[in-house]
């Protein structure tokens, strides 16, 4: 008799156990550089342009990217030509959330000094049960240069930093 109800007691659980790790999804995400537009240069010559993008897992250690990779940079110049460019893509496992920082810089010489911070904006994307939630915005650097988003919940901004101005479109992809 014992036997019997610790046989159910265990099936049960196993049923539930199997019932909530089929409820927990682990979703894959990249966001993309949709487009970007300089509307006013920092440089009279024109800007090189490059992102680094700073991941915050809420379980493990924070990374910092840069796209494109170090010592390549896109120019001003050919902006036209960058679209729909791979800045993150990575796993939120169920119950967990990743904060990403995209900053906008343009690369000076090393000899002269540190390259200009021409913006950042940042989105944190939750996965609770599989469901994704996505919230945009700006970091709170106490250097941040201006920025400005373009509507309440859409990815699109405008970067100010080292008087230039350009404006920058991003997209997040759910990967099935």
């Amino acid at each position: 008799m014992l036997r019997q109800k610790v046989a159910i007691v265990f099936t049960i659980l196993c049923v539930c156990l199997g019932s909530a790790s089929a409820i927990a999804k682990t979703r894959m995400i990249e966001v993309k550089l949709l487009d970007m537009e300089a509307k006013k240069l920092t440089e009279r010559t024109g800007d090189e342009l490059y992102f680094t993008i700073t991941e915050y897992p809420s379980k493990g250690n924070p990374k910092i990217l840069r796209i494109p990779m170090f010592p390549l940079h896109w120019l001003s110049r050919d902006l036209n030509n960058v679209h729909n460019v791979l800045l993150w893509q990575g796993e939120i496992e169920d119950d967990s959330s990743v904060l990403l920082i995209l900053s906008l810089l343009e690369q000076d010489l090393p000899l002269l000094g540190v390259d200009d911070h021409l913006g950042s904006a940042q989105v944190k994307i939750v996965n609770h049960k599989g469901k994704l939630t996505t919230t945009w915005g700006k970091p709170n650097f106490i250097d941040q240069p201006k920025v400005e988003q373009t509507g309440s919940n859409a990815p699109d901004y405008l970067l100010f930093g080292d008087n230039g101005e350009y404006v920058v479109k991003f997209k997040i992809n759910v990967i099935e």
